[in-house]
């Protein structure tokens, strides 16, 4: 009967999981499926000058690592330039942001998006402790980079999680953070995620409490936005809610309807994008209710 068979499936997972626990050690089985789900193919082939836009590739150090990727500068008559710093999702690398650029281009906003660690033409391995350490590394980047100048972070998906693990270390603080189509944590999104693979269950079941978007939320003083839509089968929006939820005055969520997970960077993206672009020409002084 095919019940029994899934429970036998079940029962050689786990035995399997348990072998390999002996075998290898804890530290090793978790640092070989980091690996494997903190990695993407190399970099794709499209990049804003696809879209006509002028832009700088450099590779940032992040340690003994480097960093790929794309800088793009708008043209603005604003006494202070905005510029966002992107921490794009898994399974993702630059190039899958390139036509987002050249949108916040069109609207007088400079962007930086980067690989993390093991993705893209990024230095390996990719790993939580390198991912939060690429985030500092590339925040202080864009400080010096973009001087004088109004610096949002976004994270959207996985991106959340290194972003706001290291958010409180971000010196000086960022204009504004934008919390795009979040998980609430990595072990939650295990559990709740009907569409997470299974290496990445397995890994969200035998590491620690890392990456919990809900907890880290508390360290951040600067505005924020959460966006989430209701039709994320990927994560679900009670999670983009719960972060809201934890997170420090002055904030503001916005509930999208009918959106896709990877709505934007879709073709249905300028709907996601439009609160974006409200946010970040709000006065820095404003309280959003």
């Amino acid at each position: 009967m095919r019940w029994i068979r899934n429970i036998w499936i079940k029962i050689v997972i786990i035995v399997i999981i348990i072998l390999l626990i002996h075998s290898f050690g804890f530290p090793k089985l978790s640092q070989y499926l980091q690996s494997k789900f903190l990695s993407t193919a190399p970099n794709g082939f499209e990049t804003p000058e696809t879209y006509g836009i002028s832009f700088e590739r450099v590779k940032i150090k992040s340690e003994n690592r480097l960093l790929d990727s794309y800088i793009v500068i708008a043209p603005s008559n604003k006494q202070k330039q905005d510029v966002v710093l992107i921490f794009h999702g898994a399974g993702e690398t630059i190039s899958c942001w390139a036509k987002v650029q050249k949108k916040l281009y069109d609207n007088g906003i400079s962007s930086l998006v980067f690989d993390y660690s093991g993705f893209g033409n990024s230095s390996h391995p990719g790993s939580i402790k390198n991912l939060n350490k690429d985030a500092l590394a590339v925040y202080s980047y864009a400080v010096s980079k973009f001087k004088n100048c109004r610096l949002f972070v976004l994270g959207f998906s996985l991106g959340n999680a290194p972003m706001l693990a290291s958010i409180n270390d971000f010196k000086p603080a960022p204009s504004g953070v934008i919390v795009g189509s979040a998980f609430s944590s990595l072990k939650e999104l295990g559990k709740y995620s009907g569409k997470a693979n299974s290496l990445f269950k397995i890994l969200a079941n035998v590491i620690p409490d890392v990456w919990n978007n809900t907890n880290a939320i508390k360290s951040n003083t600067s505005r924020l936005l959460v966006l989430h839509s209701d039709s994320d089968a990927s994560n679900p929006l009670f999670m983009g809610q719960k972060i809201y939820s934890s997170a420090n005055q002055p904030k503001q969520f916005v509930l999208l309807h009918g959106l896709k997970h990877n709505a934007p960077i879709s073709d249905s993206s300028e709907v996601w994008w439009i609160p974006v672009y409200r946010f970040i020409e709000k006065d820095n002084n404003m309280d959003l209710k």
